[in-house]
């Protein structure tokens, strides 16, 4: 198991975990819910647990059992999670925090849930067997297909930031033109009508020139860098004009 979201190192002493042991309900094995997993976490000590640093979170990952090598990676928020004193016997159902899965590749069959408490890296053993049905794959890709009108819309909002992104670049290189511009203007708009004239660029980009503050348009380089994050956020967007 390896932990990709680790905090800075606790001071805290470790608290002593050796009686914790973590247990799937009957409830869980019988029918599980991958949207609703839970997990028991027994003292089966002879003395009451008390956690000084240890909180009862407990993350998981849905494998299948080809690809299964009995680790996984996961991350979490410091912090998230209860410290509950447990007297022996006792137990607290705390619930599994699946890392995601790749459902765009998941096949029916059945798989394994692995699941660990953070802090001391206590794992369930055996794994939970849930069975995966198309049934099911096919519900949760279809719940997590993006919306094609939502994807249409946000590539248009992209390609006006591309836009006004590539404007100010063009007046970077004329500054002086686009000082005369805004200058001999009678007010804001006849201002922007002047800087799209003047770059060769429609009434939305050239507002965003004329908005700018005159340090942006002379750093080139970082223009150069924000251009070329909106292209990698457009990437497999549908085009506007050919959704």
């Amino acid at each position: 198991m390896t932990d990709s979201a680790r905090d800075a190192p606790d001071t805290t002493p470790a608290d002593d975990v050796s009686g914790l042991r973590l247990r799937w309900p009957d409830a869980v094995t019988q029918d599980p819910d991958l949207d609703a997993l839970v997990i028991d976490v027994v003292n089966t000590g002879s003395e009451v647990w008390r956690p000084a640093s240890t909180r009862l979170l407990v993350v998981g990952a849905l494998l299948a059992q080809a690809s299964d090598s009995g680790g996984f990676s996961f991350g979490y928020v410091g912090g998230a999670g209860d410290r509950i004193p447990l007297g022996p016997g006792e137990y607290a159902r705390v619930p599994v925090r699946l890392a995601p899965f790749d459902w765009s590749s998941a096949v029916p069959g059945p798989h394994l849930v692995r699941a660990a408490l953070v802090a001391p890296g206590l794992v369930v053993d055996p794994p939970l067997v849930v069975e995966l049905t198309q049934e099911r794959i096919d519900r949760v890709r279809s719940e997590q297909a993006p919306d094609p009108a939502v994807e249409v819309r946000h590539r248009r909002r992209l390609d006006e930031q591309l836009s006004g992104l590539r404007a100010m670049l063009t007046a970077s290189e004329r500054l002086g033109d686009v000082a005369a511009a805004v200058a001999s203007a009678s007010d804001e708009e006849d201002g922007v009508a002047r800087i799209a004239a003047v770059l060769g660029c429609g009434p939305d980009a050239a507002r965003q020139v004329f908005g700018s503050p005159l340090h942006r348009l002379r750093s080139s380089s970082s223009l150069d860098a924000e251009v070329a994050r909106v292209l990698r956020r457009m990437e497999g967007l549908p085009d506007p004009e050919n959704p």
